[in-house]
């Protein structure tokens, strides 16, 4: 919160409505690495990721809400507008899987040769943002079914052995034209709604596609 008391306007930290883009990213087989290497390795592994994440989300304008273990939850659109923010997120959401093939190339020792990915999931919606923490500690974040749904995008593109998904309501603001095609409608757990998703266009795909996709 620190560039809301730095701008001197303490109303952005009052809660409000507002339509957000927001992205979850977590390391891809994080349980299965956890069972092979000491606590010691993954907790700097997964200190360096996050860092690298989380540089990206800052490079894109974003706001880190949290980290949850392996994971980080970002938004863009809040505490400031940003009229580009679904363009904003998906840039980031790319931006973070080019930085952690860059990690990979590195070499680091603590990789033990075996390559780490990211899985993400991008959706926009409305949410309450604001400070919603209590008298006892400050807590600027969003919460609303939006953040659910991107969540499960997130578990989604495990299931879909994707990196990338990104929900159709965030395509269809984007303003850009980004290599992603459409999976159709896909239920996602939990919920009884199908939500339409975009994954990354591969070379058995088709130039298909619309709303910001490529085409």
């Amino acid at each position: 919160m620190g560039h809301i008391v730095n701008d001197n306007r303490q109303d952005l930290l009052l809660p409000s409505k507002r339509c957000l883009t927001l992205l979850f990213a977590d390391i891809a087989n994080f349980t299965q690495r956890a069972e092979r290497v000491t606590p010691e390795v993954l907790s700097e592994l997964t200190q360096q990721i996050l860092e690298r994440l989380t540089a990206v989300a800052h490079q894109h304008g974003g706001t880190v809400d949290k980290y949850m273990g392996d994971a980080v939850m970002v938004f863009w659109n809040a505490p400031f507008a940003q009229v580009d923010h679904a363009d904003r997120g998906v840039a980031a959401a790319m931006d973070m899987m080019a930085a952690i093939e860059q990690f990979n190339a590195e070499g680091s020792a603590l990789l033990e040769g075996e390559p780490i990915a990211v899985r993400i999931g991008v959706h926009t919606g409305e949410v309450v943002v604001g400070d919603l923490g209590t008298r006892f500690r400050h807590a600027y974040t969003a919460i609303g079914d939006a953040v659910n749904v991107t969540a499960r995008l997130q578990t989604l593109a495990r299931e879909l052995h994707e990196y990338l998904v990104v929900s159709k309501q965030t395509v269809a603001l984007l303003t850009r034209t980004w290599p992603l095609v459409s999976r159709g409608n896909i239920a996602l757990k939990g919920r009884q709604e199908t939500v339409g998703v975009y994954t990354l266009i591969h070379k058995q795909d088709d130039d298909r596609n619309d709303d910001g996709a490529q085409q």
